[in-house]
């Protein structure tokens, strides 16, 4: 029988105590025998989407008879079902994996490739994969690698946020970042990506209550700025289509809130005024904004719907 959330964080909880006594765990690659989807991908959400999607899986070089799955733009996926970003994300990490078959047989990322995407059901799943193979190797990490994976899959499992965050997240990053290359390039390489989406594993449990939950959830944020160097508490509430770009220095308060299909750039702050308050203090940032590099956000106050703030600014009043 599976574990529950709360019984694995309390598993996890003892195998970071104990991790010097253990040792990691590294788990062996694995090989794929599977066959990757041919389901044929069409994309018409933006003129230039089909840059980011391997040839072989375009619908012209497919001569099927059943229709053929789009994929959508971020303004589009926001007000869709769970049912329809589900779909989304199948089709994302059908191209994914395409493209990670090519890297399997690498000396150098392959065996993490195989048992972090090859080896992984869905896109969320995959995630969880990389972001524990982050986690427990960082330097001075206490996590042992299988523990932590497990408790990171089960929440992403659960989770309609985190499910819904990765795909949104991902589809933001395409759009937004014109550097990127392949679908495969951001998912892996990324740490904004990642960073975001630990966040949202960490919220989830701290929201579940308990106190190895919350223990965990802290955790998970120490080691994720350890790994990423970005802060983010797991008290703060992240909005969907998220991008961190470069995501270094980071900071966002516990009672902050972000919006939907928000830009961040590096070195931004989301913190409070550092004068005693009960209560909210830290900013709500709305939905289709851009924070640019090294700028400040004190206190309760509200960035507007689609502003920008430029880069080293300091906000102290709603903008």
């Amino acid at each position: 029988a599976h574990m529950s959330v709360s019984k694995m964080a309390t598993t996890l909880l003892l195998f970071v105590a104990s991790a010097t006594a253990l040792g990691r765990t590294r788990a062996p690659p694995i090989r794929i025998n599977s066959i990757i989807s041919s389901r044929p991908i069409s994309c018409t959400s933006r003129s230039d989407f089909r840059r980011v999607v391997p040839p072989r899986l375009h619908a012209s070089q497919h001569q099927v008879s059943s229709p053929v799955p789009r994929i959508l733009g971020l303004e589009e996926l926001l007000h869709s079902s769970d049912a329809t970003v589900e779909i989304q994300g199948q089709v994302l990490f059908d191209a994914i994996r395409a493209e990670a078959i090519e890297c399997a047989h690498s000396p150098v990322i392959g065996p993490w490739v195989n048992r972090t995407v090859l080896s992984a059901k869905d896109l969320p799943d995959a995630m969880a994969r990389i972001l524990a193979s982050h986690v427990a190797g960082a330097a001075g990490s206490m996590f042992v690698e299988g523990a932590v994976q497990e408790l990171l899959c089960a929440v992403s499992a659960e989770s309609r946020q985190v499910r819904r965050g990765v795909v949104t997240d991902l589809t933001k990053a395409i759009e937004a970042d014109f550097a990127v290359e392949s679908l495969l390039q951001p998912f892996l390489h990324f740490k904004g990506l990642h960073v975001v989406s630990l966040s949202r594993i960490a919220s989830k449990l701290w929201r579940m209550g308990g106190n190895a939950n919350k223990h965990t959830a802290l955790a998970l944020q120490s080691h994720g700025s350890m790994t990423y160097g970005v802060d983010i508490h797991p008290m703060a509430k992240l909005g969907e289509g998220i991008f961190v770009d470069h995501a270094t220095g980071l900071v966002i308060g516990s009672t902050a809130i972000v919006g939907n299909d928000v830009m961040i750039l590096h070195g931004v702050t989301l913190g409070a005024t550092g004068k005693r308050v009960e209560g909210k203090r830290h900013p709500t940032v709305g939905d289709g904004t851009v924070l640019g590099a090294l700028s400040t956000v004190l206190g309760d106050v509200s960035i507007g719907r689609k502003a920008t703030v430029g880069a080293q600014a300091v906000v102290t009043k709603n903008v």
